[in-house]
């Protein structure tokens, strides 16, 4: 059957990567705790986004690029990720990563699933002409709309209705382009995502197995393990 859905977004820290990403690379400075403080201060509404990535990237000051293609290549990608790019792509649909973190690594992630996502939308951690983080960074995704954006710029590039994207995500910074999206997908939601799923009924799936999103954009493509609200 054909896919209902012809165009997936997916935030990438939790849902195609089992950790958050740019709190990893805070660990190749001996910064985790502090980045992680700053990533929560946005998670918990204490700082808006671009404020947050900005005071956790002032931290990253000095990496090198190597030590971040390093680190990407050994994040721990989410089960079924491989099956559930190639079916989805062998069947014509687009993929597409819509996320807060570095492009750096999202090269790479893209790269080890065969480049299956024709589009990597996110930030860009900025080095020098020595390969070393400058501490600041140049944003595509800035504040929790940015996303929405993002979604409608790629379905009109791709010709598609807003009914015809679905949107994968799993905190509350992804909320508004479930929300956007013709289908929203909560993956391992946290919380507050969970709870306002089930309110505007969503489908919930909490089992880390990307697989389990096939059914919801292809029809009949086989069972699923699943909440709705």
């Amino acid at each position: 059957m054909d896919p209902k859905y012809k165009l997936v977004a997916f935030d990438v820290n939790i849902p195609l990567a089992q950790e958050h990403t740019i709190i990893g690379i805070g660990n190749l400075v001996g910064k985790q705790k502090e980045v992680e403080y700053y990533i929560q201060q946005h998670i918990t509404g204490r700082m808006n986004l671009s404020n947050a990535l900005m005071e956790a990237c002032k931290l990253l000051e000095g990496v090198k690029k190597s030590q971040v293609e390093k680190y990407s290549m050994k994040v721990k990608l989410t089960e079924g990720i491989e099956a559930m790019t190639e079916t989805l792509t062998s069947r014509g649909v687009v993929l597409a990563m819509i996320t807060t973190g570095f492009k750096t690594t999202m090269d790479i992630i893209n790269k080890r699933v065969n480049n299956a996502f024709k589009y990597v939308i996110c930030n860009d951690l900025v080095f020098d002409e020595n390969g070393r983080a400058t501490g600041g960074v140049k944003f595509s995704v800035m504040e929790n709309e940015s996303k929405v954006d993002r979604l409608r710029e790629l379905a009109k590039k791709e010709g598609l209705l807003r009914n015809q994207c679905a949107a994968v995500g799993d905190s509350m910074g992804d909320w508004e382009m479930l929300k956007a999206a013709g289908l929203g997908i909560a993956f391992l939601p946290n919380k507050a995502l969970e709870e306002h799923a089930r309110e505007n009924q969503m489908v919930i799936i909490k089992e880390k197995d990307l697989r389990l999103i096939l059914p919801y954009i292809i029809p009949n493509s086989g069972s699923t393990s699943f909440e709705i609200a």
